[in-house]
């Protein structure tokens, strides 16, 4: 739809919350059903209005196996909710004149490179702050690398990107370090420290760290996954090496409501300006509109529009203006969700990883604080993993059919396979068990025929890996390289 109807429609005035006299009895009635639901083994679950917290509390465990409650102060790793941090400091930084959204990447990363020989116009800061930069996810580019926030950004220049700067969304984190990175160039200072000092004491965000090596371990709650059976099994936490301008921050959820309040204005804070009306408004604003498919509409039955701005998503519930963002890493699950025409924020926090609680719960909330007709969102969304799963499975198995029964090339299998942006992949065998190993991301592999095997999991789902020829190791998935033997 054209920019200019967007950005009126996000900027339509609503009423204040209603806030009907049952509604605390009903929202905890509400995260029960979904954390049953879900077999979510605890959350924290807040709502606050444009002064205060209205709700605050936590449910079931941190801990199963040490009976462990979960406490209402737990911190919990925020995942990609960290880069509206980022975009803030970014948007501190261009009122002072240091960096514009329209700035190459290239001003201020001077070593900044893609691959590929393509005539696409540069890498603008703004293209990778609304994830429009023209590659796609690339996730195993960063997804456990102990490596530098440089040296991840440097294996882009191994990849091409798949289309033009600005002209659509995909979700690309490594591409957004460098906003964190251009920030720490132009501010002349790392981005914890400008974060520390821009944004968590400004706003008395003292539960909130940009380090994950900063916080207590023990508020840190246990995070879980699904097993083969649905029962919740520990997972070790995320290795974070150090802080990370796209994940790394850790929060609490009354620090998050501060947060969200904060992001109901216009850039005061108890009288100070941390950043200009302008530029928070530019935060919020739609830059780059994503499709409703049906997914989408699964998950958002009753949006009409929806874009992503600068580390906020942009979109309508039931008529009213919503920005949101979910977060997730190994264990955990996070969604902060603002509706600033009526002063409402809600935090979501879950142990689980995966899971569509978050969502769920969170729509659940706005639909009784506001008083809508109830709608169940467990169901469809529940509904929509199984179809999800069912259709990978069926994806993976058409494309064996064609492979499967290609012969194997001369000579061994195993070895090692390089590529410029990946990094080495090693196909390795012990007896009939054979693995496959990414940087520091590994995954048994199934053999399906003298040449090809499926690694699930590797790549946030099934990946077929073949062998074309000798020396050529092709890994599918969300992946989609070509290996070559070393």
């Amino acid at each position: 739809m054209p920019w200019i109807a967007l950005t009126v429609w996000l900027a339509c005035g609503a009423d204040p919350v209603p806030w009907p006299d049952d509604w605390e009895d009903q929202v905890d009635r509400a995260v029960e059903r979904a954390r049953a639901f879900w077999r979510v083994p605890g959350t924290v679950v807040a709502i606050t209005d444009g002064e205060k917290i209205r709700y605050l509390k936590a449910h079931g465990m941190a801990d199963a196996a040490a009976r462990r409650r979960m406490d209402p102060g737990a911190v919990f790793p925020l995942a990609s909710c960290t880069k509206a941090f980022t975009t803030l400091l970014a948007a501190r930084l261009a009122d002072r004149g240091l960096l514009s959204w329209d700035d190459p990447l290239t001003r201020h990363l001077p070593w900044f490179r893609v691959g590929g020989n393509s005539g696409y116009r540069p890498i603008t800061l703004g293209d990778a702050a609304s994830h429009s930069s023209g590659y796609d996810s690339h996730d195993l580019l960063w997804y456990r690398r102990k490596e530098s926030m440089r040296a991840r950004v440097e294996r882009l220049a191994g990849l091409a990107p798949e289309a033009p700067p600005g002209q659509r969304f995909r979700y690309q984190t490594t591409v957004y370090t460098t906003v964190g990175l251009a920030v720490e160039a132009a501010g002349k200072a790392p981005w914890p420290v400008q974060a520390r000092e821009g944004i968590l004491k400004p706003l008395s965000l003292e539960s909130t760290w940009m380090d994950p090596s900063e916080v207590p371990p023990a508020r840190i709650p246990m995070g879980y996954q699904l097993d083969a059976e649905f029962i919740p099994r520990p997972v070790e936490p995320y290795p974070w090496n150090g802080p990370d301008p796209t994940a790394s921050a850790h929060a609490n959820a009354a620090d998050l409501c501060r947060w969200l309040r904060f992001h109901m204005g216009d850039g005061l804070s108890s009288g100070s300006r941390l950043v200009s009306a302008a530029a928070m408004a530019e935060l919020h604003k739609p830059r780059v509109p994503q499709k409703l498919t049906d997914e989408v509409k699964i998950h958002h039955p009753f949006t009409r529009r929806m874009a992503y701005g600068l580390g906020w998503l942009a979109f309508d519930h039931r008529g009213d203006a919503l920005l949101a963002h979910a977060g997730a890493i190994d264990g955990f699950r996070v969604q902060m969700t603002l509706l600033p025409d009526r002063k409402l924020g809600i935090v979501v926090f879950a142990n689980l990883e995966l899971t569509r609680l978050n969502l769920a719960l969170t729509n659940t909330i706005i639909d009784e604080v506001l008083g809508h007709p109830f709608r169940d969102y467990n169901g469809p969304y529940l509904r929509l993993q199984e179809k999800q799963a069912l259709e990978s499975l069926e994806q993976t198995r058409q494309e064996l059919a064609k492979v499967a029964g290609v012969a194997a090339p001369p000579g061994p299998a195993e070895g090692t396979f390089s590529h410029p942006a990946y990094g080495d992949a090693v196909l390795s065998r012990e007896g009939e068990a054979w693995k496959l190993a990414i940087g520091p991301n590994s995954a048994p592999l199934v053999r399906q025929g003298p040449a090809c095997w499926v690694a699930p999991g590797l790549t946030f789902g099934n990946a077929i890996v073949r062998l074309e020829g000798a020396d050529t190791l092709r890994i599918g998935g969300r992946v989609e390289a070509s290996f070559t033997r070393k």
